[in-house]
This record gives structure tokens, C-alpha cells and sequence, in this order.
């Protein structure tokens, strides 16, 4: 069963207008399944908060935050992190 859970990332006021995507990867660093572009918004100040609804429950992922080819961020999410 998936999980759901809101990643608020801030990348600075110079990086505002973008358009972001974010790639699932496993603990090897490999891409599961295609980059994700839907469920982003952009709050201001170059932050942005982006919701994902299907997060995998039986294992810990990493989520790299592309523009374009170019990573911004990278967060790890841990199926206990979903309340």
C-alpha cells in the first residue's frame, strides 16, 4: 500500500519560475519507474512544496528535484515518516 506525504523545499529567491520534476530513486540510487512533474506549487521566494501520493510503503526511496537535467535537491523519505 502507498503512502502520501508533502516535501516543502527551499531553494533560494533566485531560483523562482522553475519548472521542477522529481525523480524516485531506491537505495542504489537507480530511478524507479518515470519522473514525476504533476503536484508542485510554487509558494514564493523560490520554495515550493510538492505532494505525492504514492509513495512506496515497504521501502525507503530518495527523491532527487530536477530542473531540467539540473539537480536542486534531494530528499530521503522513510515510510515512517508518513503520520
Amino acid at each position: 500500500m502507498a503512502f502520501s506525504l508533502a516535501i516543502g523545499i527551499s531553494l533560494g529567491a533566485s531560483q523562482t519560475g522553475l519548472t521542477l520534476t522529481a525523480q524516485l530513486v531506491d537505495t542504489t540510487g537507480a530511478a524507479l519507474g518515470s519522473a514525476v512533474a504533476t503536484g508542485f506549487s510554487e509558494i514564493g521566494g523560490g520554495n515550493y512544496l510538492w505532494y505525492y501520493s504514492a509513495f512506496p510503503s515497504d521501502t525507503s526511496v530518495g527523491v532527487k528535484f530536477l530542473s531540467g537535467v539540473t539537480l536542486k535537491a534531494f530528499v530521503s523519505v522513510n515510510p515512517s515518516d508518513a503520520t
